[in-house]
């Protein structure tokens, strides 16, 4: 089947996204205390590929900093914006472990308060609007970990309570076993070297 892409087999195609830092405007240089949670965009087609690449390289001119390692936080009015223009050509999800929904529940089975489940509820609301009805996800994935099990759990509950569908994912950053000491290498990589 050919497409826009180009040409793959027959029920494949190529998903072109990036995993952001999705960010409040808080998170800068001067902020010890940053957190950077975890966001996917995927496009779905060249216009929203061309939207992903606009926010990211704005999150890379206005807002890239050293923290340990290299960060690019995108703001979330970055984001809102960006969909103003581009909704309906790009779908969002929630993440792994390291996103902002999924550190609210964990933060909710410790101290399980209306307010925060509201305000959980609220950010899903938000993201429905500024992608629209269908182009974001609650992201679970198939895994032992207590953790994940409890996050998996809870995301049913909420893709149920919003109205909001869900897709499984892996959180896989290489192929095969033999690539891992590449993808360390690449993670350990800074200014051109290799450690």
């Amino acid at each position: 089947i050919k497409d826009e892409w180009g040409g793959f087999e027959e029920g494949w195609r190529i998903g072109l996204g990036n995993e952001i830092y999705l960010c409040p405007v808080s998170v800068s240089a001067e902020n010890s205390n940053n957190i950077f949670p975890h966001f996917i965009l995927i496009a779905l087609d060249a216009e929203g590929h061309k939207g992903i690449r606009e926010l990211s390289s704005k999150a890379w001119v206005d807002n890239a900093f050293m923290h340990v390692m290299y960060r690019v936080p995108t703001y979330y009015s970055d984001l809102a914006e960006m969909l103003q223009k581009y909704k309906g050509h790009i779908v969002g999800s929630t993440a792994c472990l390291g996103g902002a929904i999924p550190r609210r529940l964990l933060e909710y089975k410790d101290h399980a308060t209306e307010d925060v489940w509201n305000s959980i509820i609220t950010w899903i609301d938000t993201m429905n609007e500024w992608f629209g009805e269908g182009y974001f996800f609650l992201e679970m994935q198939p895994s032992e970990q207590l953790e994940q099990i409890y996050i998996n759990l809870k995301l049913v509950e909420l893709s149920e309570v919003t109205n909001t569908p869900y897709i499984i994912t892996t959180d896989a950053h290489y192929l095969k076993k033999e690539d891992r000491e590449i993808h360390r290498t690449y993670l350990n990589s800074q200014d051109g070297d290799i450690a």
